[in-house]
């Protein structure tokens, strides 16, 4: 099959995109043996790259221009101002080199999210001899950040939009900064070690499928159409009342601003089961899950996770939500 060159450029960048994925080539083999991934490195001769920009290539056909025009007439003063402007060329390499030689890079974060929503990823930048270092680009994933280094410990902060559950890969990072004169272009990239976890996204699920949730000691495999309307309970907003908590579904069909509350029985521990609604294809049960145990952390609900070959025992609170969220991301045996 015969590639446009578009298409040949675009498989081109795709194949340096992602550590986990093994380079067409040479210049993706290359790049990944130069640039190994990491979560720390510290920008020098090694792994920074310098050319010249296309501004910087037309100043360099001036100076021969001139050189040619100098030699051709013999005249003292072409020379001259040859020589300075070649002078002030050279410093360009230098300056723009150094503008990110000696920077160090950690990663700082990388934020959980749920997939299709924007995940920050957060680096830290360290300047040597605390010298500033302006006008340093960095470019992700098609999108682009802009970060004057100035204070120590500065942080650019990322957005990474996972396509699907689970661990991710994070793309190459582009490095890139033009200070001062944008003569010469100096870049590196970046592969991160770290991954990027996104969880099921949330979906509610419809009351005539089950809730795929009990209370202790009931049958988790039994369908509950009526569950989720015994557990928590529909009442009229009143004034006061977190947006939260607020069916903003409902509120769009049919203008009812009705409000999720907790029942009396809120202490009693609830169990998320994935077996809970049979017939359904087993990533959107993980949807359904997923909005369940967003509900129970917003109610403060003790819950309970059950998994095929996984139990998560009943408890409360946003680490115990955070945990159970892991799972679903993490699961295997979502079936079709």
């Amino acid at each position: 099959m015969t590639l446009n060159p578009v298409t040949r450029r675009r498989r081109r960048r795709f194949s340096l995109a992602s550590p986990g994925r093994r380079p067409t080539t040479f210049w993706g083999r290359w790049l990944q043996r130069r640039l190994p991934a990491a979560d720390e490195v510290e920008l020098g001769r090694t792994n920074l790259f310098i050319l010249p920009t296309r501004e910087g290539a037309l100043f360099l056909v001036l100076l021969g221009i001139m050189l040619l025009t100098g030699i051709n007439y013999q005249n003292s003063l072409i020379y001259l101002l040859t020589f300075l402007l070649g002078a002030f060329y050279y410093v360009g390499i230098l300056q723009t080199h150094s503008n990110l030689s000696g920077i160090k890079l950690s990663l700082r974060n990388i934020e959980e999210g749920f997939t299709g929503s924007a995940l920050a990823v957060d680096l830290q930048f360290i300047r040597p001899y605390q010298t500033d270092r302006p006008a340093i680009d960095l470019f992700f994933s098609g999108g682009a950040a802009h970060i004057d280094v100035r204070d120590e410990g500065q942080v650019a902060s990322l957005a990474f939009i996972p396509p699907h559950r689970g661990a991710h890969t994070l793309p190459r990072i582009r490095i890139e900064s033009r200070y001062p004169f944008g003569l010469f272009k100096a870049w590196t990239y970046l592969w991160l070690k770290s991954t990027a976890l996104a969880y099921p996204r949330p979906v509610e699920p419809p009351g005539h499928l089950g809730s795929g949730w009990k209370a202790d000691g009931e049958d988790s495999r039994t369908s509950c159409p009526n569950r989720l309307a015994d557990d928590f309970l529909l009442r009229p907003y009143r004034t006061g009342d977190l947006p939260q908590r607020v069916q903003w579904k409902r509120f769009a069909r049919d203008g009812q601003m009705m409000v999720l509350e907790a029942e009396s029985r809120a202490s009693d521990s609830l169990w998320l089961d994935y077996d809970g609604f049979p017939g359904v294809p087993g990533e959107l049960r993980l949807s359904y899950l997923s909005w369940l145990v967003e509900s129970c952390r917003a109610q403060d609900r003790p819950f309970g996770l059950r998994l095929p070959g996984a139990v998560l025992n009943p408890a409360a609170g946003p680490r115990h939500a955070r945990e159970a969220q892991r799972r679903l991301a993490m699961f295997q045996g979502a079936t079709s």
